[in-house]
């Protein structure tokens, strides 16, 4: 974090929606980075491959954020919901233990079509965050969850 996006250049793909073919991290409305290492491990948190790895900057193109999703979704909702739920008792438990402390548990927000709980770690320079968010089944979309980790620089 804090290293300039132009560090990464060949690893990165743009994110934002408004420039959806990912081919320049140089446009100025590109602010959100899928990053694709040559290494998975960079991917895999505790024991967990994340699909997804993003880089968020600020103005200046300084990487502030790195954020992991991975979502849930399968025929099975049974197995899907068990593996969600494994998933995030590991991810919790890999923390606790890296850093020595439970971290805080917050309601987010919950109504009859979602459901959100967040977990913080929080530091002197950076926040981690455990952001579990699961969609009940509306109409044809699937009911599915989303486990996703955020590593974000305090802003000084």
């Amino acid at each position: 974090m804090g290293k300039p996006v132009s560090s990464s250049k060949g690893l990165l793909k743009c994110a934002t929606a408004s420039n959806n073919n990912g081919n320049t991290i140089d446009t100025a409305d590109c602010r959100n980075f899928y990053f694709y290492p040559g290494d998975k491990n960079i991917r895999i948190v505790s024991t967990i491959e994340f699909p997804a790895l993003i880089l968020d900057t600020d103005s200046l193109k300084l990487v502030n954020s790195i954020s992991w999703f991975k979502s849930y979704r399968e025929k099975d909702s049974s197995t899907s919901k068990r593996r969600f739920k494994m998933d995030n008792n590991n991810i919790k438990q890999y923390f606790k233990t890296l850093f020595h402390a439970e971290g805080t548990e917050d309601t987010g927000y919950k109504d009859e079509y979602y459901t959100n709980t967040v977990t913080k770690w929080l530091f002197d320079s950076f926040n981690v965050i455990v952001d579990v968010s699961t969609y009940f089944k509306r109409g044809k979309q699937d009911e599915f969850s989303v486990l996703a980790i955020y590593i974000v620089k305090k802003q000084p």
